[in-house]
Parts: C-alpha cells; structure tokens; sequence
C-alpha cells in the first residue's frame, strides 16, 4: 500500500516512522491516491534516429529509522568568580517582627498623621518599613531602608496637591510613586 508524507508530499510503499525526504514523522490514515496514468503520446521516430532508453535505477529499499534518543547534556558545576557572593542552599528567609511591635509604630504614626493633617505621613511611613526590613531576612541576609522623611516629604505634599486639584485621579498614582521610593531604598544590610 501506498502513503503520502503530508509534509513534502512523497510517495512510500509501506508504513514509515519518518519521512526519509523530510524527515517529518508519517500520520497514517487513507493510503495515497494512484493516480492514473494516461499513457504518453506516442511519436513516430525517424529509423534512422532512434533515442536510447532510458536508465532505470534499482529499485532501494528504505532502511529502518531509529528512533532518536534524546540528548541530555551534563550538568556544569559552575565556579563563583572572584569577589561573588554564594548562597547556601539551606539559606533561610524569615520575619522575626513581634506583632506588639507593628501595632505600636502603627498606632503611634496613624495619629500623629491625623494630628498633623498628613504632613507626618512620611515619617510614619518611613518608621514602619524600617521596622519591617529591619526584621526581614532574606536567604540568611538582613534587609535595611535607607530612605529618611525628609527625602520624601516635599513630594508627598506636592502629590497632595496634586491629587485635590485633580478631583482625586492623580491619587491613582500615589500609592506605586510610594512603592517605587520605598523599594529603591531596600538593601541588604551588609551592603
């Protein structure tokens, strides 16, 4: 029986694996058409010119496709360079913050925020992420905030302002210009 290879269009005698011209793994499922064959007009050669028939190749039997293995490389045992720093596997990350700890900073920086009308915000702010870093680990590496009120408190008013003059759409960007501050001044305290 006769298979088309749906890739290249190759016809085989027998099921294959792979297609031996394309390589593409055979689907079977109806056997290829025989087309028919119309027989070739026949000319009338001159005798005294007669073409030479041509050569047919031997007919070639496919030979077996394996299937491939698939290649796995080694693994590569990497090196540190000189100067970088190597985690330890087993490293542990943990919050060693008592919860007395966060009630307090954050009772104490809710009023005096209110107090004072949001102009403490940032110390406030400021207070309970240094808290927080300071009692996060990260695969056994303290975290430390460097960021200070000051560096924040004139665009936290500016962002107030802002925020009432545009009847409260630009408070849609407050909370990540925080984030985006916040974040830049997280480090690891050994740094």
């Amino acid at each position: 029986m006769k298979y088309k290879c749906s890739n290249c269009g190759q016809v085989y005698e027998g099921q294959l694996e792979k297609c031996p011209k394309c390589g593409r793994h055979m689907q079977y499922g109806q056997p290829a058409k025989e087309e028919e064959k119309k027989p070739a007009p026949v000319q009338q050669a001159e005798p005294a010119q007669q073409q030479p028939a041509p050569e047919v190749a031997p007919k070639q039997e496919l030979a077996p496709v394996q299937e491939e293995q698939a290649v796995v490389p080694a693994p590569v045992e990497e090196q540190p360079q000189e100067g970088e720093k190597v985690l330890a596997l087993n490293s542990v990350s943990k919050h060693d913050g008592k919860l007395i700890q966060v009630i307090g900073w954050s009772l104490l920086g809710g009023l005096l925020t209110i107090i004072t009308l949001g102009i403490m915000y940032p110390w406030a702010i400021c207070k309970l992420v240094a808290w927080d870093c300071k009692h996060t680990i990260i695969n056994g590496r303290r975290l430390r905030f460097t960021g200070k009120p000051g560096q924040i408190i004139g665009k936290n008013i500016l962002w107030m302002l802002l925020t009432i003059i545009t009847a409260g759409i630009f408070g849609l960007w407050v909370p990540m210009k925080w984030k985006r501050w916040i974040t830049a001044r997280i480090h690891f305290a050994e740094e």
